[in-house]
């Protein structure tokens, strides 16, 4: 059992030494069950919005789900990821809380950018996300707290 250990964490790190002796940079997984704050919307500071996404299995193997507050009201949506860094949202929904004029314009932006999301990738410790209108920057919430 020892030996079995050992030698999968000696694989790892050999693998991991010759991918950046090759100048590649090692497969990013989605980051699940880890709590994100929007911070940018299309380039526009959106941290004081306190917009959230959190993306967790599905009990039973069935999928992903994304969880989140939408500036007024909790979302939730289908998430499915693809080939390489695609991804879709589907199934958006949320409760029916009623704010402000402004914070419900802020919810309405925010799931409609959700639905056209196509890709994501990881810079640093950011999670991007992208479609062909909407670039959504989300950086950890632990680290939003901090700022």
């Amino acid at each position: 059992m020892r030996r079995t250990a050992l030698c999968c964490l000696l694989l790892a790190v050999f693998t991991q030494v010759v991918t950046q002796a090759l100048g590649q940079e090692a497969p990013r997984r989605f980051p699940l069950e880890q709590r994100f704050v929007v911070t940018y919307l299309n380039g526009q500071d959106f941290a004081p919005r306190s917009l959230t996404l959190t993306v967790s299995r599905i009990p039973g193997g069935k999928g992903l789900r994304a969880t989140g507050f939408a500036g007024c009201n909790t979302w939730f949506a289908r998430i499915e990821l693809g080939d390489g860094d695609r991804l879709a949202v589907s199934e958006v929904g949320s409760t029916r809380k009623f704010c402000h004029r402004e914070r419900m314009r802020t919810e309405a932006e925010f799931l409609a950018v959700l639905t056209s999301l196509a890709h994501w990738r990881i810079e640093g410790r950011t999670l991007v996300l992208s479609g062909d209108n909407a670039t959504l920057v989300l950086t950890p919430a632990s680290r939003t707290a901090q700022l």
